[in-house]
């Protein structure tokens, strides 16, 4: 009789998934090709935005993340899983909330990037102030202004700092004179 329980506590499982079984692994096979396609076409259009490597890989990373968790999902819904479906969408919701969090600043200073990007006030070569410290503008990429002193020390700030603090123009490149009436060149 222990047999015979032991047994049908194994079947059981077997009695009712195994027909679902051939429907899961060909969603797990597609679902596999398409995240990799999604993070084929989504790493190369973060390589051609020209971003630092370190943050497409982390980007790519993420997208990736995000995409075996649907995919997780997805099966244990098909499954009939429906509870542990839930608790992987509980959970990627928990770490989205995470991620955007710790992503704040980075986006703050993409935005104040884009900004000084555009402002004619702020452009390699010019010569500005900001607090303590007056130098040349020597590099403005997507996080980060790089000033050097005239000591030849090379301040290095967040564009968010930079966007949010009182900066002042002390001299233009000659070459790149701008009129203040006009703002052109």
């Amino acid at each position: 009789m222990l047999v015979k329980d032991v047994l049908l506590m194994f079947w059981h499982p077997v009695e009712h998934y195994g027909p679902k079984l051939p429907e899961l692994v060909v969603s797990l096979v597609i679902g596999f090709i398409a995240i990799k396609i999604i993070l084929l076409v989504a790493t190369h259009a973060l390589r051609v935005t020209r971003m630092p490597k370190s943050l497409t890989t982390l980007l790519s990373g993420i997208i990736g993340v995000v995409l075996w968790i649907l995919l997780f999902t997805e099966i244990a819904r098909e499954a009939g899983m429906t509870s542990l479906a839930i608790t992987i969408s509980g959970s990627a919701v928990v770490v989205g909330l995470v991620l955007a969090n710790a992503f704040a600043p980075v986006i703050a200073d993409i935005a104040s990037g884009l900004y000084l990007a555009k402002d004619p006030d702020f452009e390699v070569g010019y010569r500005v102030k900001i607090g303590e410290v007056e130098g040349t503008i020597r590099k403005v990429d997507i996080r980060k202004v790089r000033i050097r002193d005239d000591k030849g020390k090379l301040h290095i700030y967040p564009n968010s700092v930079v966007d949010k603090a009182a900066w002042t123009v002390v001299d233009r490149d000659p070459e790149t004179k701008i009129d203040d009436k006009t703002g052109k060149k």
